[in-house]
C-alpha cells in the first residue's frame, strides 16, 4: 500500500519535484547566509561578491531610508522622452550600460 503524503496549505501538490526544489531552497539560502556572514572572504571573490548582493538585499532599512532616490536618474532619463526616436535611443544606451556590466560581472 502506498504511503498518503501530506501536501502542505501553500501547495496544490507535493512530489519528489516539490521536495527537490524546497530542499535546493534550503540549500541555497544556507550558502547565502553563510556567504554574507564571513567577514574575512576576500574582497572580489565570488563568496564575497555572493555575500555583499545577498546582504545589500537583505537591507530593509537601507532601502526603505533611500526610497527612490537610486532610480532618480533613470526616471530623469523617461522624462526626457518626447519621441519614439527618444525612446529607442534611452533603451539602447540602458541596454548598453546593463550589457557593459554583466559582462565586467563575469569577468571579475
Amino acid at each position: 500500500m502506498a504511503k498518503a503524503k501530506t501536501i502542505l496549505r501553500d501547495k496544490s501538490n507535493y512530489g519528489s519535484f516539490s521536495q527537490l526544489y524546497d530542499e535546493s531552497q534550503k540549500a541555497m539560502k544556507t550558502v547565502l547566509e553563510n556567504a554574507s556572514a564571513n567577514s574575512s572572504a576576500k574582497p572580489g571573490s565570488d563568496e564575497y561578491k555572493i555575500g555583499a548582493f545577498y546582504s545589500s538585499y537583505m537591507a530593509e532599512n537601507a532601502r526603505e531610508e533611500l526610497g527612490i532616490l537610486p532610480l532618480e536618474p533613470a526616471i530623469k532619463g523617461i522624462d526626457t522622452v518626447k519621441d519614439k526616436a527618444a525612446l529607442v535611443t534611452l533603451m539602447a544606451i540602458q541596454l548598453h550600460k546593463l550589457l557593459v556590466a554583466i559582462l565586467l560581472w563575469l569577468v571579475c
